[in-house]
């Protein structure tokens, strides 16, 4: 939940769905280093690693939540823009 959170909150402020990858990139590396600092802070980290859960599989199910977010806008925002380009006659 936080990760879907924090990749929208990534989106609304930067006020863009850009098509590059590189910010694509440089955004899932944020998210992912933000949601482990997080989970660092409040002992989750710790607490997941008494139960045998490592950073690595921390670190796959928020860039894969953050991945499949990614998708999901592209699929949602394209036939979006395209149709606004029509509508607009460029």
């Amino acid at each position: 939940m936080r990760t879907t959170l924090l990749w929208t909150a990534l989106h609304v402020f930067s006020r863009s769905v850009t098509h590059s990858y590189r910010a694509t990139l440089l955004g899932l590396a944020f998210a992912v280093f933000v949601i482990l600092v997080d989970a660092e802070r409040r002992n989750e980290r710790r607490f997941l690693g008494n139960l045998g859960v490592s950073r690595l599989a921390i670190g796959l199910v928020v860039l894969v939540t953050a991945i499949c977010l990614e998708i999901l806008l592209r699929l949602i925002s394209e036939p979006l823009v395209d149709g606004l380009r029509l509508l607009s006659g460029d």
